[in-house]
């Protein structure tokens, strides 16, 4: 879906929004290479730096009250993160959304036991 996203909008969004929206997909494709070195570091950098300069575009146009966001900030520590820690497949968030997954359906269902268990005794 993502491959198709820039070409959807290009008719209807303004150029400042098609610059970040094309920065911040150019970052997610450099940040997935399999290898990188300083050209492509410098590339990611690059395409950040067009995601940062054109994203206000998003508040000018009431999309969001701001986007001073989590996962927005974290970016700006990719490339640091490739050089300490090597590429990006040796680590990523998966394990604790599972975590979270499991803790929130066992958390509900602690919750909902004795109205369960109400519903089988009627």
């Amino acid at each position: 879906m993502v491959k198709i996203l820039l070409g959807c909008l290009v008719s209807i969004m303004a150029p400042s929004g098609i610059k970040a929206i094309k920065g911040l997909l150019n970052f997610i494709y450099l940040a997935q290479y399999m290898a990188h070195n300083n050209e492509t570091l410098g590339y990611m950098k690059d395409a950040l730096k067009e995601f940062h300069k054109h994203k206000e575009y998003f508040v000018k146009i009431r999309c969001r009250e701001h986007l001073n966001l989590p996962k927005f900030h974290s970016l700006l520590h990719y490339v640091e993160s490739i050089q300490y820690f090597g590429m990006t497949d040796n680590y990523n968030t998966e394990m604790f959304e599972q975590l979270h997954i499991d803790f929130a359906k066992h958390g509900w269902r602690a919750t909902n036991q004795f109205s369960l268990q109400d519903n089988e005794e009627e």
